[in-house]
C-alpha cells in the first residue's frame, strides 16, 4: 500500500469514521494494489482518512498485537549454581565432539574405534547429567 499526505482538492468520506473530509483538510489517502488472477497491479483502491482517523486506527492495529520482548536471550530461571554445573557439561560435551571430530579426520588406518565407542559413552553419560539441570538441549538429539 502506498501512502501519503495532502490537501483535500473535493469532499470525500473518510475509511475510519464514515465522515465527510471538507475541501482544503489535511487528508492522508492509501493507494492498495489488488492482484487478480496471479497478475499484478490490475486495479486499485484508494482510501482517504482523517489525519487524526488514520493516527488512532494505526494506534488500534499496534494495540492488537501482543508486546513480547525479543531482543536478546531469555534468562534461564535456573539458580546460579545449577547454571554453571549446566554450563560445565556444554563444555565438556563441546570438547568431547571436537575429539570425536578430531579422531574422525584422521586416516582410517589410525583411526581408533575403541576410542570412538568411549567417546560416544561420554556423550550418553554427559546426556543423563544434564537431563536434572534443565533438560537435554533439543540440538542434542
Amino acid at each position: 500500500m502506498d501512502v501519503w499526505m495532502k490537501i483535500a482538492n473535493k469532499k470525500a468520506n473518510c475509511a475510519h469514521c464514515h465522515k465527510p473530509i471538507v475541501k482544503g483538510d489535511y487528508m492522508v489517502i492509501g493507494k492498495l494494489w489488488r492482484r487478480r488472477d496471479g497478475v499484478a497491479r490490475s486495479w486499485t483502491t484508494y482510501l482517504r482518512w482523517h489525519v487524526q482517523c488514520w493516527v488512532d486506527q494505526a494506534k488500534a492495529a499496534v494495540d492488537r498485537i501482543p508486546r513480547v520482548e525479543t531482543r536478546g536471550r531469555r534468562k534461564s530461571p535456573l539458580d546460579k549454581e545449577s547454571r554453571d554445573a549446566r554450563v560445565k557439561i556444554l563444555r565438556r560435551r563441546a570438547a568431547v565432539l571436537q575429539r570425536i571430530r578430531n579422531e574422525i579426520s584422521k586416516p582410517s588406518e589410525a583411526q581408533s574405534f575403541d576410542r570412538l565407542i568411549h567417546l560416544g559413552e561420554l556423550l550418553n553419560r554427559l546426556k543423563s547429567e544434564i537431563v536434572p539441570l534443565g533438560g537435554v538441549p533439543k540440538s542434542w538429539n
